[in-house]
Parts: structure tokens; sequence; C-alpha cells
């Protein structure tokens, strides 16, 4: 049986944090065993990961950073050589370099990292960025989960061999019933008749939030009369702001903070348009998750958005950080019944013929079932080797 031990960030609410709740019980469920080594313990989707039978392991809540660092290595290291894993598969950049130093502490040189954000992180932490060059040098490859991303590892390290890629995928759902509908909306108080905009994304500046508001504020009277702005996502800090922000536009009442859901998916499926503003991305669950569910979409035109959105076939692109684009985006659908419904029946077609869930565990699967290969065969003839299920 092939051990693989993922280290990865608190399991939280977000977008990596569900990913890994998503694959790692599947994954489990294909024979194949996983551990979960964390930056900390205690987050909201461990319980599940524990029901499907993954150990997680990592330090205690309540630790200063520094101290938790040094715990996570420690611990690391221990769990390493008590298991002797076959494959250590890193993701985000701390868990990455912790994991990486754990691991080469001893002597440990089979691990692979997953990029799933573009690396603007690393104009504010340049000493991280200088370790992560070293890491990444050593490790057996990079998994990108975008062609952006992955273009910005080729620039990095010139090796395509150790490189590959792949994308989020999620389940095709069931259109919803007008009944499901409704009740999904009453969870967060939201009307049957409402036009709901939903945005699926912590309360981070480079998720665009405040972009959005400020679109919103001068086209406010031209939408639908009672529509509503929902902010699904764990506030990272500017909530007050984004708050203070729609005071000024106008938009008090119009938009509510809903904070983090582990149901964010169910409520995204029954809104009316989703938007992710964001100003820079990997590559998205949320925007695929709507897209899926058949929800006309506006995204900006960054990083794996570019992947997920054909303009004007299964979804808008617009600008980065241009609110005047975005309003006109969301005028248009709004008023434009039909075309939201086309966009959002060729989004659903889109997500369901290339990034559906079945075909991201398979190449999931392959990779690890093949790991002793890694290092002396092309990552991507590996992932390419991955059979694609019909339809996935």
């Amino acid at each position: 049986m092939t051990r693989v031990l993922v280290v990865g960030p608190p399991m939280h609410v977000g977008g990596t944090e569900r990913h890994l709740a998503q694959v790692l019980p599947a994954l489990a469920a294909r024979g194949i065993e996983i551990g979960l080594h964390v930056l900390e313990r205690g987050g909201v989707l461990e319980a599940p990961l524990c029901a499907a039978g993954i150990a997680v392991e990592g330090p205690e809540p309540g630790m200063g950073r520094a101290w938790r660092a040094a715990a996570m290595v420690s611990g690391l290291r221990r769990r390493i050589r008590a298991t002797a894993p076959d494959l250590l598969h890193l993701f985000l950049p701390e868990p990455s370099l912790l994991g990486a130093l754990a691991a080469e502490s001893v002597g440990f040189r089979r691990y692979l990292l997953s990029r799933r954000s573009l690396a603007h992180y690393r104009a504010a932490y340049p000493g991280i960025w200088a370790m992560e060059r070293v890491f990444i040098r050593r490790a057996l490859g990079v998994i990108g989960n975008s062609e952006a991303v992955l273009a910005e590892l080729l620039a990095e390290t010139g090796q395509r061999a150790r490189l590959g890629l792949i994308h989020n995928g999620v389940a095709v759902p069931a259109l919803l019933s007008p009944a499901e509908r409704r009740a999904r909306r009453a969870r967060i108080a939201v009307a049957e008749e409402a036009y709901l905009i939903a945005v699926v994304a912590n309360l981070i500046p480079y998720k665009g939030h405040a972009d959005l508001i400020a679109a919103l504020g001068p086209i406010a009277a031209r939408l639908p009369q009672d529509w509503v702005l929902a902010l699904i996502g764990r506030d990272d800090g500017i909530g007050a702001a984004l708050d203070a922000l729609s005071l000024r536009h106008g938009l008090a009442g119009r938009v509510r903070r809903v904070g983090a859901r582990s149901d964010a998916a169910e409520l995204l499926a029954a809104a009316d348009l989703a938007v992710l503003p964001t100003h820079q991305e990997g590559f998205s669950n949320a925007l695929v998750e709507g897209m899926a569910a058949g929800i006309p979409t506006i995204a900006t035109a960054v990083g794996g958005n570019l992947d997920a959105v054909e303009d004007g076939v299964s979804g808008l692109l617009v600008p980065v950080a241009d609110p005047a684009a975005l309003g006109r985006a969301i005028l248009a659908l709004a008023a434009s019944p039909d075309d939201a419904r086309r966009l959002g029946a060729a989004a659903r077609a889109r997500v369901s013929e290339r990034f559906g869930e079945a075909a991201m565990l398979a190449r999931y699967e392959m990779l690890y079932r093949r790991a002793g290969e890694l290092g002396t065969v092309p990552l991507a003839s590996i992932l390419a080797s991955a059979a694609a299920p019909h339809g996935a």
C-alpha cells in the first residue's frame, strides 16, 4: 500500500483546506494510506478527515508563532521516522517550508510541493522566497493548479520535467429545485425573490471585495429592486473596512458578511450571480463550484480564472481592479436573464468536461501510486497516464 503524508495548513475553512478535505478521504477510500500533518490543530474540517480514518497530527492551538513552528518541525520529524512514508506532499508556503526543513533534517528527500497561488507574497517576505527556492530545487517536483502557476514555476526553475498540473475538480451537483433554493437562502436570511450576488472568498485585500462594493455603488439603483450581496468567507481583518465602504456607497443593508461557512458551495448554488473579483488567483474552488451549479459567473481576468472561464461563453471576464468594468458586467447579466442562463448552462457543461472531481482524483491517485518514479520520470507523463473518466 502506498503511504503518503500530507503537510498543510490548519484545517479551517479556506480554499486549500476545503480542497484537502475533499481529496484526502476520497484517496483513502481508493486504498492509499493517507496521513495529514497540520501547522496547528483545531480546524473545523478535521472531524470529517478523522472520520474517514485519516490520522491528523500537529501542534496544539494557542502557541506563539515561533513555538508553533518549532513544534511543527519536531513533531513532523518524529512522524516521518515512525511512519516511513513513500512520499511527503507539502501544501502552501509556510507548511511547505517547515515540512521540507523537517524532512531534510532527517535525511528524507522524497517530498513534493504543491503551489496553489501565484507568488505575489514573496515581495513582502523575501526571506521566505530565498528558502523556498532552495527546497523547490531539491524537491522531487512541484504541482501547480493552473496554467498561470505552472508558467510561473517554469520561469523560476527552467525544469519542465519536474512540473505537473492538477486543476481543482468538483462534483457537478443536480440543479436545485425551487424548494431547495428557498431553503438554502433561508440559512442566511435571504428572501426567495431577492437578486442574490454571492462572493465566496475569505476577506483578504487581494480578493477584491472592495472593488466589488465600489462597482455596486453607482449601479445600485439600476439593479433588481430587492438585491443582496453576500460575502461568504472568513474575515482576515478587513471586514470593518468593508462595512465602512458599504456605508459610504449607500449600500447599508445590501451587503451582508456571512462569515466562514462549511456549506459555502451550497449557498453559492442558490445565488443568481457569482462574482470573483480577485487581484490574483491560483485556481479557485469556489469559482468552479458556482459554475458547476449553473450560476452565471463574473471573474477577473487573472491566474487560474483564465483556465476556468471562457469570456462570453461560460462566464464574463473583467480587468483586475476595475470597478467600472465590473459594474457594467453585473448590470449586463442582471438586465438579461436569458444571457445569464446561457452562460450558466455553458459554465456547468465546461466544468463537467474539464474540471470534474473524478479526473482530478485519478491524477492524484496516479501521482501517489507511481511515487517511486518521481525524479526519474517526467511529472507530466505520470499525471497524463491517469485514465480520465468519461465526463470528468
